[in-house]
């Protein structure tokens, strides 16, 4: 038990949400980066057509362009809400799993979790048992049973 226990699952048992969590932040700052690129690149691509444009109907191509980009921003906004939202929802999966994989979780099912109070270790089958050993029941609520075996 103490083995089980004492595995890095069980003592940071978030661990893996946090480095997820960790992950989704540098995604949106690497996302919010590309984002500011694209943005940038347009904005030159619409001064340069600009100048080469003022010399034939410069407000209808100011226009398309301003379109472009407004489309551009709204895409990339859109691509942005999914790829986070899509994080999210992994990150609350393993958060889930995280939750349904921890001991004590069994507990709250009506199962027990009995252990060899000298050696510590898991009672899996008649043979992990000795007559008078002294075996610790853990109920859900942290409620302990104390019994002795007194015949196999």
């Amino acid at each position: 038990m103490e083995t089980v226990l004492a595995s890095a699952v069980f003592r940071k048992p978030f661990s893996p949400v946090h480095n997820r969590e960790q992950q989704l932040d540098e995604l949106g700052v690497k996302l919010a980066d590309s984002i500011r690129k694209i943005l940038a690149n347009a904005r030159d691509k619409l001064y340069t057509g600009e100048e080469q444009v003022g010399k034939i109907e410069p407000h209808r191509i100011l226009k398309n362009k301003t379109l472009e980009l407004n489309n551009l921003k709204s895409r990339t906004n859109a691509a942005t809400k999914a790829v986070i939202n899509k994080a999210r929802i992994q990150l609350t999966a393993q958060a889930n799993r995280l939750a349904a994989l921890n001991p004590k979780s069994v507990l709250q099912r009506g199962y027990s979790i009995t252990t060899n109070k000298k050696t510590g270790l898991l009672v899996r089958n008649l043979e992990d048992v000795k007559i008078e050993d002294l075996l610790i029941t853990e109920l859900a609520g942290e409620n302990l049973i104390e019994s002795r075996v007194t015949k196999k």
